[in-house]
């Protein structure tokens, strides 16, 4: 998963505000990145900036959040 333009960054953004619980972003070498905690979304978003952001795995902690980002990921990513 890898953000391109300024858009997604602001659609990713919105998409994890309506997420009610935790979502992770997690590394190829298991770093993990709790995205709903400041300090940490912005080194996750950094990441998925960067080239290896394919690499990267995005989950959430509930069937309802996981649909938010499917939902996002089905408009700006894929």
């Amino acid at each position: 998963m890898k953000i391109r333009t300024p858009q997604d960054m602001e659609a990713f953004r919105a998409a994890l505000n309506k997420c009610s619980k935790t979502v992770w972003l997690i590394g190829p070498g298991g770093e993990h990145y709790d995205l709903k905690s400041d300090r940490e979304l912005r080194q996750g978003l950094d990441r998925l900036t960067r080239d290896d952001a394919d690499t990267m795995e995005l989950f959430a902690s509930n069937y309802a959040d996981e649909m938010v980002m499917m939902d996002f990921y089905s408009r700006h990513v894929a």
